[in-house]
């Protein structure tokens, strides 16, 4: 006898297999958005870096006579032909702290503003000249015009799908709306070349980040210092290091984030150390991290990370700094427009 239909039992499996596809399809949604957010902020950044690359050179940001103190003093150690000091170009940060002295928080006129030792390298943090050309250090309005990207327009999405994303405009419906998520720095860190000699070129590092503090609150998360204990692949395109903390906020990476490394050379005799030192600072994206930090002593932690950039000596004591938010990293090198091409 031929049996027609299925029976209740097949029926019941059928629907299971349904309902585990169905399940793994909607496990998969929060996954792609996920992606498409990372996009976006990988899209953002790109041209936010690329953008402020271009606008460093045409607001003329490599004048040195262009810079200025946070105090609004000259900058010390303008850099001429064979000077060895790296910059930090901040008017958000000095606008913010104009009346801030250096403390147990850390010092606004150097970045990162915390360190791990009194010997560690830093930058000088400097402003810019207010524009049109001033005496005084760019205000905190100026200082958003130029350094946070009106690129990310704000839309309003309508109910009915099938209409596209309506625009905002402000009051005055003359100036489109943005969230002004994205913002930069500028680090200059002078290049040596094969015999360890400075020349007039200088490394500009564009430093982009996502939703930074805006109250550029000198803390321990916005910029934190770790020391690098160990570096297992030599230094050689950054690779694995060993990062070492007395905490583990201190440590919160993770993949995707960057880190700048900081050390100090010794060119010369013992005897003139102090002036034969080469400080050296270099940007580095972190392209894997253990999980968490894990505490190996009383007050001491450790992370493992895997680090790509350019190559590292390994011979050198080490600190890391790590900025809460930056996105990413796009260099150039250039000379600064009061110096000549054919200086040596």
């Amino acid at each position: 006898m031929v049996r027609r239909g299925v029976s209740l039992l097949e029926v019941m499996f059928s629907l299971g297999v349904i309902a585990v596809g169905l399940l793994g399809v909607m496990a998969l949604i929060p996954v792609g958005l996920s992606h498409v957010g990372k996009g976006a902020i990988a899209d953002s950044a790109s041209r936010t870096g690329l953008d402020a690359v271009e606008a460093f050179t045409a607001r003329g940001m490599g004048r040195t006579d262009q810079w200025i103190t946070r105090s609004g003093a000259a900058v010390p150690g303008t850099p001429r032909n064979g000077d060895r000091t790296a910059f930090c170009i901040d008017p958000r940060f000095a606008a913010v702290h104009f009346d801030t002295t250096a403390g147990a928080s850390g010092n606004p006129d150097l970045f990162p503003y915390t360190s791990a030792t009194s010997s560690d390298p830093r930058m000088l943090r400097i402003s810019l000249l207010q524009e049109p050309a001033g005496s005084a250090i760019m205000t905190a309005g100026q200082a958003e015009t130029v350094f946070v990207t009106a690129d990310d327009l704000v839309f309003d999405l309508p109910d009915d799908k099938s209409l596209a994303p309506i625009q905002q405009y402000g009051e005055s419906q003359t100036r489109r709306q943005f969230d002004g998520n994205f913002s930069w720095l500028a680090t200059l860190v002078p290049v040596q070349d094969a015999t360890d000699a400075y020349r007039d070129l200088y490394t500009l590092s564009v430093v982009v980040f996502n939703d930074r503090d805006s109250s550029m609150t000198m803390d321990a998360v916005n910029e934190r210092v770790a020391n690098v204990t160990s570096f297992y692949s030599s230094g050689l395109a950054g690779g694995d290091v060993a990062l070492e903390a007395s905490s583990a906020a201190a440590l919160d990476v993770k993949r995707g984030d960057w880190l700048m490394l900081m050390g100090i050379v010794a060119t010369g005799a013992a005897s003139s150390a102090s002036s034969d030192d080469t400080p050296l600072f270099r940007w580095y994206r972190i392209l894997e991290t253990e999980s968490a930090p894990r505490l190996t002593s009383p007050a001491v932690w450790n992370l493992d990370v895997t680090l790509q950039g350019p190559d590292w000596p390994d011979d050198v004591t080490t600190t890391a700094m790590l900025v809460r938010n930056v996105v990413s990293v796009y260099e150039k090198t250039i000379r600064l427009e009061d110096q000549s091409m054919w200086s040596y």
